[in-house]
């Protein structure tokens, strides 16, 4: 496993480390370098963590709707990426089903609010 420079512990529907839900973010003000790679016909902005390969989506209010960890996705101590189905579900207390499963990934999603 590749290590990270970012804090990838999640906090379910609250933040993803100091990745915010909901809240704005000034992408000229962060920390860090991104590329923009948004497909023209979105509605979001896709920006990529250059050098890390994550990715995060800002809705078109600026605030930030989704993250896309590439290596490391840290719950409880546990790391997510990697892990087999039966040891998320033994740390998470909420129903989940498997989401899309492509060449990006695995999406895991919380049943209650979808």
């Amino acid at each position: 496993m590749e290590k990270s420079q970012f804090d990838w512990n999640w906090i379910p529907q609250v933040s993803v480390g100091s990745f915010v839900f909901d809240k704005k973010i000034e992408i000229e003000k962060l920390a860090f370098e991104t590329i923009d790679v948004s497909d023209r016909e979105e509605d979001w902005r896709t920006y990529e963590i250059k050098n890390e390969g994550s990715r995060f989506y800002i809705s078109k209010d600026g605030s930030l709707q989704s993250i896309e960890c590439q290596n490391v996705f840290l719950y409880k101590g546990i790391n997510f990426i990697g892990s087999k189905l039966q040891d998320i579900d033994k740390v998470v207390n909420f129903k989940f089903e498997i989401g899309d499963c492509n060449e990006f990934g695995r999406e895991i999603v919380n049943r209650d609010i979808g």
